[in-house]
């Protein structure tokens, strides 16, 4: 049996913003990540997590990568 399993890393970095209140501050800083003003990077990992989420059909085994062949 094959199955697909995922993987995701996460990034995670910390920034200070000035504004009137947490709505504003996150607008702001949204508006900075879109203009690509904050950019994340390996510096930024955090953690990762693996789940398995079904048997893989022959639609899987076409378009996923065989951990067997890496």
């Amino acid at each position: 049996m094959k199955y697909v399993v995922y993987v995701t890393e996460k990034l995670t970095r910390g920034v200070l913003v000035e504004a009137q209140d947490m709505w504003e501050a996150r607008e702001k800083v949204q508006e900075a990540y879109n203009d690509e003003k904050i950019v994340l990077d390996y510096s930024d990992y955090n953690e990762y997590y693996i789940e398995c989420d079904r048997e893989a059909s022959e639609f899987d085994v076409q378009n996923y990568i065989d951990v067997e062949d890496l």
